[in-house]
């Protein structure tokens, strides 16, 4: 696809500037996650059939979850993701970024697109990992999918995500999110 790497703050992320892609990805990005930026729409998940897990985060991605996550996505076949600004972005800063599926791209798309809300997702749209600004990420798609850029079940996933929300410091704010997810 048509990807340019014009002097920008990035490295290993291109622009993408192919306009049929473009609409292709601000389609899906308004389907599945809702006007905050932080939440997936449950009715677009079930509609595909696919699972959702909320997961703890620090960071878009710490280190050890990069490397899950490359191993994940390059078994299922991706060698390269995408990450549509629309929700937000940071100034002047693509509206899309081709990301490669290493752990240079991964860690590059974490450590410049910290703080704000931005998807990931392939071209085929067949997945949506959203992170957030917020205490958590929502991994969206097909159990194996999720399961394996997870590195774990969706049930190990979901019992550590309820760990973490069950502490008193969220006032049960995280607990809704948890519960919110739980309709598979």
């Amino acid at each position: 696809m048509e990807a340019v790497n014009k002097q920008s703050r990035f490295h290993f992320l291109k622009e993408v500037t192919n306009s049929i892609l473009l609409q292709k990805f601000s389609l899906f990005v308004k389907d599945f996650i809702e006007e905050e930026g932080w939440y997936l729409r449950p009715e677009a998940v079930k509609s595909r059939g696919w699972e959702i897990v909320p997961v703890e985060k620090g960071r878009h991605l710490e280190p050890a979850e990069i490397a899950i996550l490359v191993k994940g996505l390059v078994k299922h076949g991706y060698r390269k993701c995408y990450a549509p600004m629309f929700i937000e972005k940071i100034g002047d800063d693509p509206d899309c970024l081709e990301v490669p599926v290493t752990e240079e791209g991964l860690d590059e798309f974490s450590r410049k697109l910290a703080g704000i809300n931005i998807p990931l997702i392939s071209e085929d749209c067949s997945f949506i990992l959203l992170f957030t600004s917020e205490e958590w990420n929502l991994y969206a798609g097909q159990k194996s999918f999720i399961e394996d850029v997870l590195g774990k079940t969706i049930k190990e996933a979901r019992a550590e995500f309820d760990e973490f929300a069950s502490d008193l410091y969220w006032e049960g704010r995280l607990e809704k999110l948890a519960n919110r997810y739980k309709f598979l």
